[in-house]
């Protein structure tokens, strides 16, 4: 009965080293797979937080690009305003300067009449001599109005009218102020005025224009002025 228990007792105790053994080798198998996880748990957190780093980065960056685009649209709206507003008003003063070389050609027709009426006379009167006179100063400002118009023309519209008269060289200077007149964007009527001439009048000149130009019949001489590029 003794030897029973002395035995039982030796298998109990390789039993329980077994198992202390096999349960140490799980802890530490466990323990080193724990260890793996959260390493990769870690790494994985790492990865994450970078991507949000990143994105938010790139994020800041978006947003202060859509800014600088935004201040650089800005700008250039602003710019190209000015410019209009600039081109505006200077066309203004080649309207009013082309309105006041349309008074003095006026002028000079009132000239050319009295010159006629003092033909007829045998003794001129001193008052028709002096407006002849006074009126004979006119003409000569004329020329000097017109070279001011052609000045502040090139200006709003540079080098133009020396392109066209390159480009097309048929043309008149007639033709050429025509021109000018198309590109101010006055109407038929305002360049009939300005020319001395009736609106049909504008109209065929319009026409003999593009002749010379000798631009194809489904382009409109006026649209061709206007969009031209020197």
């Amino acid at each position: 009965m003794i030897l029973l228990l002395v035995d039982n007792s030796a298998e109990i105790y390789q039993f329980t080293i077994i198992l202390i053994f096999v349960v140490a080798l799980i802890f530490f198998v466990s323990m080193y797979w724990y260890s793996i996880s959260l390493e990769r748990s870690v790494q994985e957190q790492m990865k994450t937080k970078e991507s949000l780093l990143v994105s938010s980065h790139e994020l800041q960056s978006m947003q202060l690009k859509n800014r600088i685009l935004e201040v650089e649209r800005a700008a250039k709206d602003e710019k190209a305003l000015r410019l209009e507003q600039e081109i505006t008003l200077r066309n203004n003063e080649l309207v009013t300067s082309t309105m006041m070389i349309n008074q003095q050609r006026k002028l000079m027709e009132e000239i050319n009449e009295m010159i006629k009426k003092l033909e007829k006379e045998s003794n001129p009167s001193r008052t028709v001599l002096r407006r002849l006179a006074r009126l004979t100063n006119v003409k000569r400002s004329t020329e000097k109005n017109w070279t001011t118009f052609r000045k502040q023309f090139d200006h709003v519209h540079p080098h133009f009218i020396e392109s066209i008269e390159k480009k097309f060289p048929k043309l008149t200077q007639n033709d050429l102020r025509h021109c000018a007149y198309i590109r101010m964007r006055l109407s038929t009527k305002e360049i009939a005025e300005l020319m001395g001439i009736n609106p049909t009048s504008v109209q065929i000149a319009r026409v003999r224009l593009k002749k010379k130009m000798e631009l194809s019949e489904d382009i409109d001489v006026k649209t061709f002025v206007i969009n031209y590029e020197p």
